[in-house]
């Protein structure tokens, strides 16, 4: 062996080869170094150092990946942040959403409120209205009622004034315009006759007397005449057709009167409007007291309507009654006529009787 060589490479060849074990002397056994020895040999410095180099290899890579993870961290920390961001975002737009319909919720309700509130209130004015108009109606009978009991006064004072005073003759005529009869046609009635084989029309005024007394020689006259245009006296020329006859009316009754008479082409005429109706009643008549009376009134038919079909019954044809120009008058406002002198001539009591024939 050569003493000149480091012991490490004595003891790596040692190592590599190892001799058999000799018994050497104890003078020539070498004593190998301590591990503690301050004292390194030149070959072990660049270990050393490549172990230090390792070292802060490894503490330089886990700084980096921790400066990776943090970066990481920092990075989905900011996702999560504008994340949570949008869904507040939303949640808010949600909620002012909310609030909007919430608001026009509301506004809806309020209005439908304000609308309930004018329809109780409408019907609240018409329930006072309907109550006023009763009210009225109330006042407007008892104010009748309180005119007739007035009127009823009224004619006792006059009676009592007239025996009061003494003139038997003012009395007496007050009396007798209380007690004569008042005698007016009040509205025109149609009937109708049929033969089997002809149906014909009947239109006749029903007179009314409102006075306490009957009519005495009572005669009426129905007058009609039917132009194709409006006239000023129907009973100017020769077209009307006349029925005269006399009557009984009692106190306060009413009863047809004469009639005209038509067949069904003389209705359809007048329904269609290509002749006009009018109808001159005329009554004659004294009262219980001996004093003269007549009345006369005028008429045409507007709006006719019917239905022509053969009738099981009365029949029923409504018309608007309109005033003629001439013949309304009273008593001494009529002018002088003698056709009630020629009328009782030539009829009998409660025989009525056709001057002319129907209409044509």
């Amino acid at each position: 062996m050569n003493d000149d060589k480091p012991s490490g490479a004595a003891n790596i060849e040692s190592a590599a080869d190892p001799a058999p074990p000799t018994s050497a002397p104890p003078s020539q056994a070498k004593t190998p170094p301590r591990p503690d020895s301050p004292a390194q040999p030149d070959s072990a410095k660049p270990n050393a150092h490549r172990r230090f180099r390792l070292s802060e290899w490894i503490n330089a890579g886990s700084m980096l990946a921790v400066a990776i993870l943090t970066v990481g961290l920092v990075v989905v920390g900011s996702l999560q942040w504008h994340a949570m961001d949008g869904q507040l975002r939303v949640m808010r737009s949600d909620e002012s959403g909310a609030a909007a319909q919430l608001s026009a919720t509301e506004a809806l309700a309020s209005d439908t409120r304000q609308v309930a509130s004018a329809a109780a209130s409408e019907a609240r004015a018409a329930s006072d209205q309907d109550a006023q108009a009763r009210i009225q109606a109330s006042s407007l009978s008892a104010m009748a009622l309180e005119a007739q009991n007035q009127l009823a006064a009224l004619r006792q004072s006059v009676a009592v004034a007239g025996k009061a005073a003494g003139s038997a003759g003012l009395a007496n005529s007050i009396a007798m315009k209380i007690q004569r009869a008042y005698v007016y046609p009040v509205q025109g009635q149609f009937n109708f006759t049929f033969d089997g084989t002809t149906q014909y029309w009947h239109i006749a005024p029903r007179w009314e007397n409102s006075g306490p007394t009957p009519p005495v020689h009572f005669i009426t006259e129905t007058a009609c005449v039917h132009p194709p245009h409006p006239v000023h006296d129907p009973l100017k020329g020769d077209t009307f057709v006349h029925t005269v006859g006399q009557r009984s009316i009692g106190p306060h009754e009413s009863q047809l009167g004469v009639a005209c008479g038509f067949n069904n082409n003389a209705m359809a005429a007048l329904l269609d409007h290509s002749v006009i109706l009018y109808m001159v009643m005329r009554a004659d008549y004294d009262d219980v007291f001996d004093h003269h009376h007549r009345f006369e009134e005028c008429m045409w038919f507007n709006n006719m309507a019917a239905n022509l079909t053969t009738p099981t019954g009365p029949p029923e044809i409504s018309y608007q009654g309109v005033p003629c120009e001439t013949h309304q008058c009273a008593d001494d406002d009529c002018p002088p006529s003698n056709w009630a002198d020629a009328a009782r001539a030539s009829t009998t009591k409660n025989a009525p009787t056709a001057v002319a024939g129907g209409l044509r």
